[in-house]
């Protein structure tokens, strides 16, 4: 393979500089994928939302998870919470294939996401300037549930795979296509 000297360096939102693996020693386990953590960026060229061909793409994630337990602190404060997920937590980048439909899918969620968020700061504006009259009122609640809908759409299509527990040897994620989990080996 021939590199260009001149190509812009690969981000590593769009492509991670990794040529496909077969996915050794990654398996299924019911519905749940098992990645050793030496094989995150390991996973088989097929999409994990379909199972088509990914054809080389891989969106690299750097995947967190901390014990369910943690989230008991949010009776006592946040700052409980925040400082008892930090402690706690496990870290695994992954490299998720992903086809061109479903890469497609992401950037126009996430596109428009951010263009509601957007909306939600210019009806918050106007909202503003109509300050004295009952429709800016009315601005200022739209603009609060363009916000919070916004808000929702980025983080619900942020992740194409859901840590669902990641510890010193193996990440488990959940998430993944039964056509994609079809080409691994039960564990």
């Amino acid at each position: 393979m021939q590199v260009d000297p001149y190509a812009p360096p690969l981000s590593s939102i769009d492509r991670a500089p990794l040529a496909p693996t077969d996915g050794a020693g990654i398996v299924r386990a019911g519905k749940v994928l098992v990645v050793p953590l030496h094989a995150g960026a390991g996973l088989p060229d097929h999409c994990v939302k379909c199972g088509e061909p990914a054809a080389g793409y891989r969106l690299v994630r750097k995947e967190t998870w901390h014990p369910p337990w943690v989230y008991a602190l949010l009776m006592f404060n946040l700052l409980f919470y925040a400082i008892g997920a930090m402690v706690t937590r496990k870290r695994m980048e992954l490299h998720v294939p992903l086809c061109e439909q479903h890469r497609k899918r992401r950037f126009h969620w996430l596109l428009g996401s951010g263009l509601v968020m957007g909306a939600s700061v210019l009806t918050c504006a106007g909202g503003a300037l109509l300050s004295d009259s009952d429709l800016g009122v009315v601005f200022m609640l739209v603009s609060l549930v363009l916000l919070v809908g916004g808000l929702i759409a980025l983080v619900s299509n942020q992740r194409p795979l859901r840590a669902a527990r990641i510890d010193e040897t193996e990440g488990r994620f959940t998430g993944a296509a039964p056509a994609f989990l079809d080409r691994l080996p039960s564990a």
